[in-house]
């Protein structure tokens, strides 16, 4: 393994050289593909509510549906029931990647599992200061 040297700035702190790009990607993709399992376990806690998505869908999309067809479509199918289950689990799809990186970057140090397993850390521009919570959350919604 390469040692990198640190070299410190004008006011003392130690300056870390930029990691390179494939370390960074790889990093990356590991968090991803965590995130991806967490998504599919998200899924299939709502797996009757993808029938009822398909089904609102294939009524949504026909061009030949009116608003009278949808409104019986719903009062049939008990769908009204289970839309705010649906608002959730699309909550969850997009609150579960912001959560991630904005929880484990903020009690771990500026490390995600995949930046860990590298030895990175999110730092500030001078890159000797980790990151406060209002940027890992500003970056997490990036």
């Amino acid at each position: 393994m390469k040692l990198i040297k640190k070299n410190p700035d004008k006011a003392g702190n130690t300056v870390h050289p930029p990691v390179p790009l494939h370390i960074r990607v790889t990093a990356f993709m590991m968090d991803y593909i965590l995130l991806y399992y967490g998504l599919l376990l998200v899924r299939s806690s709502f797996g009757e509510l993808q029938q009822v998505l398909e089904q609102l869908l294939q009524v949504y999309m026909d061009p030949k549906t009116d608003q009278a067809r949808f409104e019986i479509f719903v009062q049939q199918s008990g769908i009204h029931e289970k839309l705010f289950l649906l608002m959730l689990y699309f909550l969850s799809l997009l609150a579960l990647p912001i959560a991630y990186f904005y929880v484990s970057e903020t009690f771990f140090a500026g490390r995600t599992l995949g930046k860990a397993t590298f030895s990175l850390r999110t730092s500030n521009e001078e890159g000797a200061t980790p990151c406060t919570a209002s940027q890992i959350f500003i970056r997490s919604l990036l």
